[in-house]
């Protein structure tokens, strides 16, 4: 909770702390699963790449909760050392062999005995003594991360003898070993050891040796650097020990939640759903969300279900068969089981059920905003706790609300975009028939001339030139008819492109006569942004010319490019904008986005930043002003980065 409050968080030495511990690690890759995001990405970096689409917020939110429900059982602390032991060893281990990812070997390590580790202890009554069976939990623990199938024969093949592993995958060999090893008194001999292991003994007692001693220094307090309770000071307060803790995180954690999905791309804000229901809830969140529309329920998200399979189905609202509609009219979540006999009553729940490849399915019923619907969870109960639920029904309607919103804005904004395009394809028409006439005339009048003076061979070229001219202009205004070039233009550009274009666009005319120094800064890795390239070029145009206008001769402006960065959980193209003048007075700074205001020579400063913002809001993106007196000025932009 610490490191996630700092701003902004250090996702790497987060992600760091998460790869250590094997109930953390588990939760963060149980919520996105590792299938499909493996390559030859480090585990830190993978877990670090889940943070950041989690955002700090859910992931606060889940800290809070998760600390009424934590432990600090002696027991469980030394069974999350000894996990980490035997990841250190099995990760050492595979590094002195050739064809074996020492970051596998490390995940199997650490979760060799998940089944321990939960409710520190045996959530399914298995004894210590019956390892196989604890094996075979922590295996189909660990599955639910998908972390790759040897990874998994690893983890069950554990308990096993010298016998059964000495042929099976290295992976499993390996972590075989590093568990022997860090065991107090291995059950299994040296020989028997190396020979897995293949590798000489002395190798293994040195190995031994150096790992316990690091994990018996690291649980071993420091007493140079202990502090001694005061006897004056009274003890600091329990907050989760108080009667009504939960009240307080529970609020807390609501509005995190309605945070943790604003401005976001669908894509992002549909995982962010899903994972938060696995972090929060501790089931996956919907795969599929229907919105009532007139008498059916039409998709809203879909998740591993294709969305075209779905354009072919008709699910009605009054269909007494249902499970969706008497969800829905019950306002009661309830489920929906696969049977062995066929479809039943209802073909289309049937088919639900099959496409999300579980043996049901969960309706639940949601409304927001005036709107209603119904989510859909693969192989969730209907009954579960009271404040579970809560936590679910509050994540559904900070999501989808946010979602429908955005949607609406998106539609509005598509509807002014027509009104707005039509209004400009009448006046474009009027203006080619109200200039067809003059431009007719005149290429009248220069084949009259062309007639009389058809001797005069230089008069012929400089006529011939003005007709071209005349049919360009023609050619033009026709063009401007057509608004399927406008309509055409990419959602994306290159910032580079952009920034080079308008360095040679401003430099001089912009710049250069105001005694003013333009310095263009280009990394050249920077992606593709979630923007129009005509409406990047207008934002910075703005930006340019406000800082042109508060320089003096002399000063200088740097436009820069920078990425990707993360902001809020997605990655973001940053563009900056800095000068070296006076700096924005006091008073325009603290009206930043009001009323243009003018100088006493009349100059505008500042001029344009709220249609910058409005432009910025419509693209998800974002600004952040920094000025000091006598310093300058520097704008920094964040849009999204094209996936």
């Amino acid at each position: 909770m610490r490191l996630l409050c700092e701003q902004p968080p250090q996702w790497s030495e987060i992600a760091a702390t998460v790869s250590r511990d094997p109930l953390l690690a588990w939760s963060i890759l149980n919520a996105l699963p590792l299938a499909g995001d493996r390559g030859d990405q480090q585990l830190v970096a993978q877990i670090e790449n889940r943070l950041t689409r989690l955002g700090a917020d859910l992931l606060r939110a889940w800290a809070l909760h998760a600390s009424l429900e934590a432990s600090d059982s002696p027991m469980l602390e030394r069974r999350s050392a000894h996990a980490l032991l035997v990841a250190e060893l099995a990760a050492h281990l595979a590094r002195q062999s050739s064809h074996l990812s020492p970051q596998d070997a490390y995940l199997a390590g650490l979760w060799h005995d998940l089944s321990a580790l939960f409710g520190d202890g045996d959530p399914q009554g298995l004894e210590d003594g019956n390892v196989r069976r604890r094996a075979e939990h922590s295996m189909h623990l660990a599955e639910r991360a998908r972390p790759g199938l040897p990874i998994l024969d690893a983890i069950r093949l554990v308990p096993e003898s010298e016998d059964c592993v000495a042929d099976s995958h290295a992976l499993s060999r390996i972590v075989w070993v590093a568990r022997s090893l860090a065991d107090g008194e291995p059950a299994v001999t040296l020989a028997s050891l190396s020979r897995v292991a293949g590798l000489p003994t002395h190798m293994l007692i040195d190995l031994r040796e150096e790992y316990t001693y690091l994990a018996g220094s690291r649980s071993e307090p420091d007493a140079s650097t202990a502090v001694q309770p005061q006897p004056a000071s009274p003890p600091a307060a329990d907050l989760t020990a108080a009667p009504d803790a939960s009240l307080w995180i529970d609020a807390a954690s609501r509005g995190l939640m309605q945070g943790a999905f604003v401005d976001l791309d669908e894509q992002i804000l549909s995982d962010r759903l899903y994972a938060s229901c696995a972090l929060l809830t501790g089931q996956p969140g919907p795969q599929l969300v229907f919105e009532v529309h007139r008498d059916k329920l039409r998709p809203v998200l879909s998740r591993g279900v294709d969305p075209a399979w779905l354009d072919g189905m008709v699910l009605s609202t009054d269909n007494a068969h249902s499970t969706l509609a008497l969800a829905l009219h019950r306002s009661t979540p309830l489920r929906y089981s696969l049977a062995d006999n066929g479809p039943g009553r209802n073909t289309a729940d049937w088919q639900i059920g099959r496409w999300l490849g579980a043996d049901g399915f969960t309706a639940w019923p949601w409304q927001v905003d005036g709107r209603q619907g119904v989510a859909v969870f693969a192989h969730a109960e209907p009954r579960i706790d009271d404040a579970v639920g809560a936590r679910r029904r509050h994540l559904l309607d900070s999501a989808l609300g946010e979602l429908l919103r955005m949607r609406r804005r998106q539609a509005e904004r598509e509807a002014r975009e027509e009104l707005a395009l039509r209004g400009f394809r009448d006046r474009i028409r009027r203006m080619q028939h109200e200039t067809s006439n003059p431009l007719s005339l005149i290429r009248s009048y220069l084949d009259l001339i062309r007639e009389r003076h058809g001797a005069d061979r230089k008069t012929c070229e400089d006529l011939a030139i003005l007709g071209s001219e005349i049919d360009r202009i023609g050619q033009m205004l026709r063009r401007m008819g057509d608004t399927r070039e406008q309509d055409a233009e990419a959602r994306f550009c290159l910032p580079n492109e952009v920034l080079r274009d308008l360095a040679t666009l401003c430099g001089d005319t912009m710049f250069a006569r105001r005694g003013v120094r333009l310095e263009l800064r280009l990394v050249p890795t920077v992606p593709a942004a979630r923007m129009p390239r005509s409406i990047l070029r207008q934002v910075l145009l703005n930006l340019l010319r406000n800082a042109a206008e508060a320089v003096p001769a002399g000063g200088r402006v740097t436009l820069a490019s920078s990425g990707p960065v993360a902001v809020d959980g997605r990655l973001c193209v940053e563009i900056r904008v800095v000068d070296n003048g006076p700096g924005m007075p006091r008073e325009r700074f603290e009206n930043l986005y009001g009323s243009d205001d003018k100088t006493d020579e009349g100059e505008n400063r500042g001029s344009g930043l709220a249609i910058v913002r409005e432009l910025l809001h419509e693209y998800n993106a974002a600004m952040i002003c920094r000025s000091q007196e006598r310093a300058g000025t520097g704008m920094q932009i964040f849009i999204p980065a094209r996936a």
